[in-house]
């Protein structure tokens, strides 16, 4: 597929040019040169959208050092982006459903990787496609399907991100949220765990993102809405205010209501579980006689 898309073969001597030509990287080996490598970019792509070419296959197109890099190794990230050429494709009736693999058949969707993606012009939404200025919109290559998608998992947990500093946002993410207490399972009573740790009151938060809606089980049959885990959420809601204390500096400090904390609030539980073996072995020692024992006493 590579000769048919304008890659040339890579000869063995020291007569043939290359200064001239770019190079083609399949999974970190030279496996080629081609002379443009804008076309043969294009056409590869084309056929991975096409179906041609398997959806992980990133292809890096990298002008500086003049090299097409392609890998199609296991263990790389993709995220999915829309194309733009390509949205006209799901334009139907509303109440037609496509699912994501008949999207990523039909080019709609498309699996970028972190290199491949320093090559597209993505826009953050549907809605700055379409927007005022109709200059700008045709210069974007591909879209977000949905805003929340440029953060992780984690990360879209946190309600508010985009009114708090960054570096705080990743705090959160990484370190807070794995020290986070809730109520983890419905059957803690039937379980053996290493070691758990279960909120006694776990609360539902006030406010929410919609990666928290997603996270949620199925309805009941003939239902499709999702409904959400309410008994899953971690934390309590508490009144908190941010003032200085008796005219002094106080920094990484808490004063805490002590009624609050005798009605239960943060009481949390720690579970651990312990293994004993008991082995029923007979002694291989002899056995003393009561003649033979001295008594001390």
């Amino acid at each position: 597929m590579l000769f048919d898309c304008g890659m040339e073969e890579l000869v063995d001597d020291t007569t043939t040019v290359l200064g001239k030509k770019d190079k083609v990287f399949l999974n970190g080996d030279w496996v080629g040169v081609c002379s443009d490598s804008a076309p043969f970019v294009a056409e590869l792509r084309n056929r991975r959208r096409k179906n041609e070419l398997h959806h992980q296959v990133e292809i890096k197109r990298d002008q500086n050092q003049r090299e097409v890099r392609i890998l199609s190794d296991a263990g790389r990230i993709l995220r999915p982006l829309l194309v733009v050429n390509n949205l006209l494709k799901i334009k139907g009736s509303k109440s037609e459903r496509k699912s994501f693999q008949s999207l990523l058949d039909n080019g709609v969707i498309e699996l970028i990787g972190p290199e491949e993606e320093e090559d597209f012009k993505t826009a953050w939404g549907v809605q700055y496609l379409f927007g005022k200025e109709e200059k700008s919109s045709v210069k974007y290559t591909h879209c977000e399907l949905d805003m929340s998608i440029l953060l992780g998992l984690s990360c879209s947990l946190v309600p508010f991100a985009n009114h708090d500093h960054a570096r705080r946002v990743l705090y959160q993410s990484q370190k807070h949220s794995s020290q986070a207490i809730g109520f983890s399972t419905t059957n803690p009573n039937v379980r053996v765990d290493a070691l758990s740790h279960q909120l006694f009151y776990p609360q539902r938060p006030l406010f929410q993102t919609t990666t928290s809606d997603c996270l949620g089980k199925p309805g009941l049959l003939g239902q499709s809405k999702v409904v959400p885990k309410s008994e899953f959420y971690n934390g309590q809601n508490a009144i908190v205010a941010v003032n200085v204390h008796l005219g002094y500096n106080q920094e990484d400090s808490l004063v805490m209501n002590h009624t609050s904390l005798q009605r239960g609030m943060f009481r949390s539980e720690h579970i651990r579980s312990y293994k004993a073996e008991i082995e029923n072995k007979e002694s291989s020692e002899k056995r003393k006689k009561p003649e033979d024992i001295v008594n001390f006493g």
